[in-house]
């Protein structure tokens, strides 16, 4: 789904994401609001096998939920040029050892 000219604010209430869901790609679009914190549970809940999420390139702003910290399997959280997020850059669990640094 990205570079689909989405918009809007995302509620997550109203999607069904599927159980076998390894990424999730909403990059650069025009997502606005913050992002979901019930993410932490709905998302995670239905599709546990997800290892890559994008939100990169779209307008979220406020602070991360702190429930996607503690997905053991999220290996790749892109959330770089969104609005108010400052210092948030990627997060890169591919290797040896976490890479979150921004």
């Amino acid at each position: 789904l990205g570079t689909n000219l989405l918009s809007g604010s995302v509620d997550t209430a109203q999607i069904n994401f599927p159980s076998t869901l390894r990424s999730l790609d909403l990059s650069n679009n025009g997502l606005t609001g913050t992002i979901p914190t019930n993410w932490g549970g709905n998302l995670l809940q239905q599709s546990p096998q997800l290892e890559f999420l994008l939100l990169n390139g779209n307008s979220f702003s406020g602070s991360i939920p702190t429930e996607i910290g503690q997905w053991t399997t999220l290996r790749l959280l892109f959330l770089q040029d969104n609005l108010n997020m400052a210092g948030v850059g990627r997060c890169d669990r591919t290797g040896q050892t976490d890479d979150c640094s921004g």
